[in-house]
């Protein structure tokens, strides 16, 4: 397995960091389209709408799952992350996090500062690998 490369050896950290639960709210009663879940949250009016800003001083994210932090923070789509269903599943548990961003650091550095943000917090260790999968292509048969 390998450590986080870079991220800690080059001590970009974001100033303050706080890390929290996000708190899943109930669907309004009888919301017009409103779909429920497995984990009996509503697609609708309810749940818990995942949202990420970022300015020239603070990250906010909310509602992201581990799959979601860690595609940002290697800067690659979340569904190409591994991991057991209790942490990348439907009802996988959601985060907060509210960020500070050091004076004269730049945007382009939060992906790193994310790393070590999910090193320290939740003790990820990242182990780079290759799989394989079927793959699959919708094409236009000759013809038409």
């Amino acid at each position: 397995m390998l450590a986080l490369p870079g991220a800690a050896a080059f001590g970009q950290s974001f100033e303050v960091a706080s890390i929290r639960l996000s708190v899943r709210r109930p669907a309004a009663a009888g919301g017009a389209g409103a779909r429920v879940g497995p984990d009996g949250m509503s697609s609708g009016q309810g749940g818990c709408p995942t949202s990420w800003k970022l300015d020239q001083s603070r990250v906010s994210v909310k509602c992201a799952n581990v799959a979601m932090l860690i595609g940002y923070a290697w800067r690659m789509s979340p569904d190409r992350i591994k991991g057991p269903d209790s942490m990348m599943g439907v009802g996988a548990p959601r985060f907060d996090i509210e960020a500070t961003i050091p004076q004269g650091s730049s945007l382009d550095q939060v992906p790193e500062m994310l790393q070590a943000l999910l090193a320290d917090r939740f003790k990820l260790i990242i182990h780079h690998g290759t799989t394989t999968g079927a793959n699959y292509a919708l094409m236009v048969a000759k013809g038409g």
